[in-house]
């Protein structure tokens, strides 16, 4: 059983969500939600769950310990947690019960520094196996990133057989992230995006965060995720309103 609610105007998930004993798949993401009911500890069944771009600042402890209605304990089979663009701090300890837990995705939380998750130490298995992880899924498989959307470590990238050996350490200097050029299809695609975002996200953008206008949108829960200038300026089709400053209605 799944059940898609994306991109509506949902501000919380109530005790409801607790008859949903059989739902394996949960999509949730960008919507307005701020709280979530405990009682999501008895929709025992979810595998993957999508709260990405939402305005939580925490989770239940219910999202990673199960239960059945009589509170007798089950196996959590939680697979994937998408929690990008929140302001999460943290994650619940209860997580850890999620044995069968292969990815969790934290990218424009607060429980980072730069692309590494800032957890307690109970988290660092899960941490150092790449499961949790603050990368942009969107950059994967780009220049010295691997498939999650992560720098590379530079020990692990490739290097050619035929440069020069030296007994001399190197210096290594960390890759600054450089937000790819903007693609001048964006112009006549509205479907498409600039890291991660695009024409047809304004609207969104502007939705989620209460705003009337686009320079209201500047300061609100995007601000320092996606650049409003930017989406803007190499979207001008489709984002007329707003490169015109006028509410959009």
């Amino acid at each position: 059983m799944e059940l898609d609610l994306a991109y509506n105007r949902i501000e919380t998930v109530s005790e409801a969500i607790g008859e949903l004993a059989h739902l394996r798949k949960l999509d949730l993401q960008y919507n307005s939600i701020r709280t979530i009911s405990e009682d999501i500890a008895y929709a025992r069944s979810i595998e993957k769950l999508k709260l990405a771009g939402n305005q939580l600042l925490d989770l239940p402890a219910g999202v990673g310990r199960k239960r059945r209605y009589d509170d007798t304990p089950v196996a959590n089979p939680l697979q994937g947690l998408w929690l990008e663009v929140n302001s999460v701090s943290e994650l619940p300890p209860s997580l850890l019960n999620a044995s069968e837990l292969e990815e969790v995705h934290l990218y424009a939380n607060k429980c980072y520094d730069g692309e590494t998750p800032d957890l307690p130490e109970a988290f660092d298995g899960l941490v150092g196996a790449g499961v949790v992880t603050c990368c942009l899924e969107e950059l994967a498989g780009g220049d010295g990133r691997d498939e999650k959307g992560c720098l590379m470590n530079p020990s692990s990238q490739p290097t050619s057989s035929a440069a020069p050996t030296s007994t001399r350490a190197p210096t290594l200097v960390p890759t600054p992230y450089v937000p790819p050029a903007p693609t001048v299809a964006c112009v006549d695609d509205p479907d498409a995006t600039w890291f991660g975002f695009g024409c047809a996200d304004m609207d969104f953008i502007l939705a989620t965060g209460g705003h009337d206008t686009c320079e209201d949108a500047k300061n609100g829960q995007f601000a320092g995720v996606v650049d409003v200038d930017e989406v803007i300026a190499t979207c001008p089709v489709t984002c007329d309103s707003c490169r015109e400053n006028q509410p959009v209605v």
